[in-house]
């Protein structure tokens, strides 16, 4: 049975599920008695993702609930979830002291245990004034050397009681990032041609991505390893109110973002794509976005900003 059929069977029981009314949890619960109430529909991702060995669950609305298996991001088919859906679904994971906090903060990490007990790291967020959630399932199955096929030797050399070891690999491929940096404009989303007005402007040195479609700000670390590779760390973004249009333009590239596995450059475009070959985001570089300017010092960035009264704000990790 292929990965679509067994997800689509999944759909009906999750749909039940989804149905039922708010869920009692404890006030100040555990994790893994937290882990037995949480939202039918999350509960449900956690024992496929267990099932599956998937590595991360993801939680936004406007968008349906997906996985990440082997690196590809997977959404279940079911309708995208509301605003007031991922509130319940973040409130269910939290007790009494945590829901004060992200109340508070606004963002918050910890923990939860599910009823399979396998225990997850936990990052809930607001974004454009929804609730949005990202799990990590902790693996406590530590492979073995000889699982990994490493040399014995090394072993030996883990083993000792004084000394220091240091394993060192090679950095990103310098012509990935490089060609990378710069500002681009988005021309199509999904597929679909986009009206508005965005940038993406990669900073080769910092590794750091900052977008803008018209309203709040959004900062992304990236990575690539080369051959094409790219990945996303988590997006911080300024929370201001924005219309309705700006706000699904801002939804829609932060989904880009969590879903991209790779890049291809053609000429002046840039196309991000998942792990299957897709295309979720196209842009063109801007006119005068040369290598040899892109990789200027960062001082005339930052003295730009002074003088515009903008500050870059980190990341979130």
């Amino acid at each position: 049975m292929s990965e679509t059929q067994n997800l689509n069977n999944l759909l009906n029981e999750i749909v039940a599920d989804h149905s039922t009314g708010d869920n009692p949890h404890l006030s100040k619960g555990s994790p893994a008695e937290i882990g037995k109430h949480l939202h039918p529909l999350l509960a449900r991702m956690c024992e496929e993702a267990e099932k599956r060995g998937a590595s991360d669950i993801f939680i936004s609305s406007g968008f349906p609930p997906s996985v990440k298996i082997d690196g590809n991001m997977i959404p279940v088919p079911l309708p995208a979830l509301t605003a007031i859906d991922t509130e319940k679904i973040v409130a269910s994971t939290m007790n009494e002291q945590q829901q004060a906090d992200f109340a508070e903060q606004l963002e918050i990490n910890y923990s939860v245990q599910s009823k399979g007990n396998v225990r997850y790291r936990v990052n809930a967020y607001h974004e454009q004034g929804r609730c949005g959630l990202v799990m990590r399932r902790i693996n406590t199955d530590i492979p073995s050397v000889e699982d990994l096929a490493l040399p014995l030797k090394l072993k030996e050399l883990v083993m000792q009681k004084r000394g220091l070891l240091v394993l060192a690999g090679c950095a990103a491929h310098p012509a990935d990032s490089e060609a990378l940096a710069g500002k681009w404009k988005v021309e199509k989303i999904m597929g679909e041609p986009f009206a508005g007005d965005a940038e993406l402007s990669f900073d080769g040195q910092t590794s750091l991505l900052a977008s803008y479609a018209g309203c709040n700000r959004m900062n992304t670390r990236y990575s690539s390893e080369g051959k094409g590779r790219l990945n996303f760390g988590y997006t911080a973004s300024t929370r201001m109110s924005c219309p309705e249009n700006q706000a699904d333009a801002e939804q829609r590239i932060s989904y880009a973002f969590t879903q991209t596995e790779a890049f291809r450059i053609g000429g002046s475009r840039l196309l991000l794509e998942d792990g299957q070959g897709k295309v979720l985001l196209q842009a063109a570089r801007m006119r005068g976005q040369s290598v040899a300017q892109k990789d200027r010092p960062s001082e005339n960035r930052q003295n730009q900003s002074e003088k515009s009264g903008k500050s870059h704000f980190a990341p979130l990790h």
